[in-house]
């Protein structure tokens, strides 16, 4: 059963693989055909501020609320975690030898410190949730889905080019080797596969691109407005690989590759659903392939 379950999981890697590859093939041949079609030609007229660029003919950037926030809170969120689980470790964690509490406090300082930045965040502005990004439409579902062969192609080949220079190391994979209980196979996946994704995608894409994204294009308050430069998104990136730097070995390298892809389709849509959705199946695939393995 085991090797049958593995077997679908390799060949579910590599159908997105083939079917990225494809999939870059037909944006190519879009890009080519577009360089010679004006951008007004593309974009209603209605648009007070149309832009210019591959990005923008890809996914058209919607006119958005701008961000309230500021890089303060993305500071206060992250430390917010870090404190609550040192908090919740000294209270719940009594044996070193325990396997299963250190997963259950991750999971219990993630919840926690998402509803105390949204709780703050909805102080400040009502709506805060709904301008953060943690708004659901089935368009951005949709484009999770597309964008999801897109970006995890190149972020496979990028990872295995580097691992095979470095190699590639993770310390939950490494417990996934050495625990064999069930209880501590779900309670990872709940953690790694479902609650880190969304956390990441709060902080890094919505409270830290999205705060730069304010800086880099000034409106007046309460105006919705475009997010036209693009150096928070590679601001964002490169402080999210450097988040998991050093003891990953190479992986910053495809992990920052990845976080440009999902750090785009959050500037194009203003909404955490696609980005959510693109690193959660991203670590279920990674921890399936790594359950099946062990």
């Amino acid at each position: 059963m085991t090797e049958i379950t593995r077997l679908l999981i390799q060949s579910l890697m590599f159908a997105i693989l083939v079917s990225g590859l494809v999939g870059w093939w037909r944006v190519l041949r879009f890009w080519r055909k577009s360089v010679s079609t004006p951008i007004d030609a593309a974009i209603p007229s209605s648009d007070p501020s149309p832009t210019t660029g591959i990005m923008e003919r890809l996914v058209p950037a919607r006119r958005q609320n701008k961000p309230f926030w500021t890089p303060a809170e993305f500071l206060l969120a992250f430390g917010l975690r870090v404190v609550l689980m040192i908090g919740l470790s000294s209270l719940f964690i009594k044996e070193a030898s325990s396997t299963h509490a250190p997963l259950l406090v991750q999971l219990a300082a993630i919840v926690l410190a998402i509803a105390a930045m949204l709780g703050w965040l909805s102080l400040l502005q009502r709506d805060a949730p709904q301008r953060v990004g943690f708004q659901i439409q089935k368009d951005d579902l949709k484009l999770g889905l597309i964008s999801t062969p897109l970006i995890l192609s190149v972020v496979m080949l990028i990872s295995l080019l580097a691992s095979s220079i470095v190699e590639y190391e993770h310390p939950v994979l490494k417990s996934l080797f050495a625990n064999k209980s069930i209880l501590f196979y779900i309670l990872t996946f709940l953690t790694t596969a479902i609650a880190t994704p969304i956390y990441e995608e709060f902080l890094f894409r919505g409270l830290l691109q999205g705060s730069l994204q304010a800086l880099a294009n000034p409106t007046p308050t309460g105006e919705t407005w475009k997010p036209l430069s693009v150096w928070p998104l590679i601001v964002s990136s490169l402080i999210f690989a450097a988040m998991h730097f050093p003891g990953q070995g190479a992986a910053p390298i495809p992990i920052f590759v990845l976080s440009l892809g999902l750090g785009y389709l959050y500037r194009q849509t203003g909404s955490l659903a696609a980005p959510i959705l693109v690193h959660v199946i991203l670590n279920s695939i990674t921890l399936l392939d790594a359950f099946t393995a062990s």
